[in-house]
């Protein structure tokens, strides 16, 4: 029992750092004024979409190392930082100019610091990735837990005072955690400042960057060119069911940190990821009307509902798969792949978002997710089909 505590301690911890994130979302969307609730939900897919693109993969990275430095480490959480600053600039920037907010102040007030906030955050998880790599689970947890506690805090005493200004908190804790599992998670070890490193970090990051092109590009170009009303809507979604999305993306971290030294059943693994898809699509449906009265929202439309929910179940299983396909040195094929996906998805999203709105977006990023799966699926068949391969069910490095 201790052990699957243990275990699922990364995942939970995760989850309740983006229950944390949601409710701050809630909490905000109910204090501003109506003219400029839309406006912050938006704001928030938008930060959250900068974000995937300033992911440098440092966390990736320091999983993959045979043995961590402490060089190797502040180098590459160094790394992850900067970039992450940078995204987050760019979200508050693309925030303020496209989204109509009451005033220019108050859209970067709110958008500068959500993206100050989650910058500091994926710092924080990349710093973190040092205890997961030493075996520590509970200490690779223990980052999320205490900013999921203070960001609580934070919107609760938002919603007591009926005020926006609580945001400003936000990267005051993201600090104070990251400062904490910087030198919590930073290895004791010493080791000679190799060159190359940071060109082998973006390696890393590349295969997350070009996903963004087709799991954030739609968004954006939709809050874009979209009434606002209609971004909305799919932003309220797409925040729902980010936490639940936590699940995979940890537990194929996990999978990771150990599919160096042992054989793992991808098949089996990936049906109970789609599975869990399928089931969290089924309540985000069955949920639509309570999930549109605490944003304080018209009622989502059900076609645009079920659209994000059949995504799910495909992108759930694309967690797992995108993890082998770095497991199996596959990472220039996975980063190909993306950026042939991301185009098509963007070039769609162009053609239809002006006509079907969020609806149509939707549709391009469940096919985008449907293309995706199949063509990872295509080269890791093959990888297991080569001579001295032991078959999907048992891919080993």
């Amino acid at each position: 029992m201790l052990r699957l505590l243990r275990l699922s301690s990364p995942a939970s911890s995760s989850i309740l750092l983006r229950l944390s994130q949601l409710l701050v979302m809630v909490v905000g969307s109910q204090v501003l004024p109506s003219d400029a609730r839309a406006s912050f939900l938006v704001a928030f897919s938008v930060v959250a979409a900068f974000g995937v693109f300033s992911d440098s993969g440092a966390g990736n990275f320091l999983l993959a190392q045979p043995v961590l430095s402490r060089t190797t480490f502040e180098k590459a959480v160094a790394t992850q930082l900067w970039v992450a600053a940078a995204g987050a600039a760019l979200g508050a920037v693309y925030s303020v100019v496209f989204l109509p907010w009451p005033s220019t102040a108050s859209g970067l007030l709110i958008a500068g610091s959500l993206g100050a906030s989650q910058a500091l955050d994926s710092a924080t998880r990349a710093a973190r990735s040092g205890r997961l790599k030493s075996g520590d689970d509970w200490g690779f947890s223990l980052g999320d837990g205490v900013a999921a506690l203070a960001k609580m805090l934070l919107a609760t005493s938002g919603l007591l005072l009926d005020s926006i200004t609580f945001v400003l908190g936000l990267p005051v804790a993201s600090a104070i955690v990251f400062c904490f599992m910087y030198l919590y998670s930073r290895p004791s070890r010493s080791g000679a400042n190799q060159r190359g490193q940071v060109r082998q970090i973006f390696k890393f990051g590349l295969a997350g960057v070009t996903s963004g092109l087709y799991s954030q590009a739609p968004f954006l170009l939709l809050s874009a060119i979209a009434p606002i009303q209609a971004s909305a809507a799919l932003s309220v979604l797409l925040r729902v069911v980010q936490p639940l999305e936590i699940v995979p993306a940890v537990a194929s971290q996990q999978v990771l940190a150990r599919a160096s030294s042992r054989r793992v059943p991808v098949a089996r693994l990936w049906l109970c990821f789609t599975a869990l898809g399928a089931l969290f699509g089924t309540i985000l449906i069955l949920l639509r009307a309570e999930i549109s009265e605490l944003f304080g929202s018209e009622t989502l439309p059900l076609v645009l509902a079920i659209t994000v929910a059949l995504i799910l179940p495909i992108k759930f299983g694309n967690y797992l798969l995108n993890t082998m396909m770095l497991a199996k040195s596959l990472l220039w094929t996975k980063i190909s792949i993306s950026i042939g996906v991301g185009l098509a998805a963007t070039i769609a999203t162009l053609l239809i978002a002006p006509i079907a709105l969020a609806t149509g977006t939707a549709l391009v990023m469940l096919t985008s997710e449907v293309m995706l799966a199949a063509s990872m699926a295509f080269f890791l068949l093959k990888e297991a089909n080569r001579p001295g391969k032991s078959g999907i069910w048992k891919l080993s490095k």
